[in-house]
């Protein structure tokens, strides 16, 4: 017969003293019984007594005299419950209130032990199995074995992201799996909600594809959000036929442009973004399979020397940032120096009618 602990926690103990068992509101006696409690395990408690107590969901509640009370809930009737006489018999002694009231408070945690005990057979205890193991499956989850498209419409399909919605645990766990995968990163979206999402997204990305279209204003302000991730490690540049050769998307750059050995791409748009990424360990640079150069225009070579460029100018390390302090000091400087004609025109100014 199961038992419900009282609001004190405790447990029938061993005792030597005969208990009798009764009802207030039954008109019937129960013979006296002796009760031994023997601790099998910790949810289970072993009771053994001459009295046929039937078997269902009860209150117990201990008197003060030595003497236990039982609430048998499978063999009262719903009708009897509710009449006034329980009511009273109920609301006159404290202790029977007080153990109401802390069953009624406690009524869904209850249901859901049970839920759970009937249910074991059918429940997977993932979180008991070692760090490593559960670690092998978030990888299976949600380690993707291509790019992960970071574009509406173009999510990844083999991924089970949903494992990081179980609970704070898990989410702890398979987060720093799932920031392992290669993020295709096109252009910073216009949705603010998009963005906020795609900078949360940012802070963790170790590793990035994108494919350069020589767009001016697009692959400006993609490629200096990925120059702002600061765990960025692996950058990968997927060349298109716009970048080489043809450049109908002109705009000038500024860096590197006496550098022969990379001139068929130090003048196509966002090469200034590219080359001032700093902090990296890896960068690669390949031609795209659908929109790549024509044959002819870029050889394997000046890729190759292309990369060995991004290579040593992108793996520097980033420049320290200015104290917050110092900027104040020197925003304060610039802004207090004043040019000798504006100091002459002040003057002039102080002398007009």
């Amino acid at each position: 017969m199961p038992v419900t602990r009282s609001r004190s926690g405790k447990l029938p103990v061993k005792s030597s003293k005969n208990l009798s068992i009764s009802s207030d509101e039954d008109d019937f006696d129960m013979e006296e019984s002796s009760i031994i409690v023997n601790p099998e395990k910790p949810v289970f408690q072993t009771i053994q007594t001459d009295a046929n107590l039937p078997s269902g969901l009860c209150l117990m509640r201990k008197l003060d005299d030595g003497k236990m009370e039982i609430i048998d809930f499978s063999q009262i009737p719903f009708y009897r419950m509710g009449s006034e006489e329980i009511g009273q018999a109920i609301k006159l002694v404290p202790g029977r209130l007080e153990l109401f009231e802390n069953a009624l408070k406690e009524l869904k945690s209850i249901e859901s032990k049970i839920g759970q005990g009937f249910a074991t057979d059918k429940i997977f205890r993932f979180l008991k199995l070692p760090i490593e193991l559960r670690n092998m499956v978030y990888t299976i989850l949600v380690k993707s074995s291509s790019t992960v498209h970071l574009r509406y419409g173009h999510g990844p399909t083999d991924l089970t992201l949903a494992i990081r919605a179980t609970c704070r645990q898990i989410y702890d766990e398979a987060s720093p799996i799932f920031y392992r995968n290669n993020f295709r990163f096109y252009e910073v979206p216009k949705d603010p909600l998009a963005i906020i999402s795609f900078e949360k997204l940012g802070v963790n990305m170790r590793e990035v594809t994108f494919e350069w279209w020589a767009f001016v204003q697009k692959d400006k302000h993609a490629l200096r959000m990925i120059g702002s991730f600061p765990k960025l490690e692996i950058l990968h540049i997927v060349i298109t036929r716009w970048c080489v050769g043809d450049l109908r998307r002109p705009r000038r750059q500024r860096l590197h442009q006496n550098d022969n050995s990379i001139s068929k791409f130090s003048k196509t748009a966002g090469f200034d973004e590219i080359a001032s990424i700093r902090g990296l360990k890896k960068v690669t640079v390949s031609f795209s399979t659908t929109n790549g150069p024509f044959r002819g225009s870029v050889s394997d070579a000046q890729l190759r020397t292309f990369e060995d460029f991004l290579n040593r100018e992108l793996t520097q390390p980033k420049p320290k940032l200015q104290p917050a302090a110092a900027k104040r000091r020197s925003a304060g400087a610039t802004k207090s120096k004043k040019s000798k004609r504006s100091r002459a025109n002040d003057d002039e100014d102080d002398y007009l009618p």
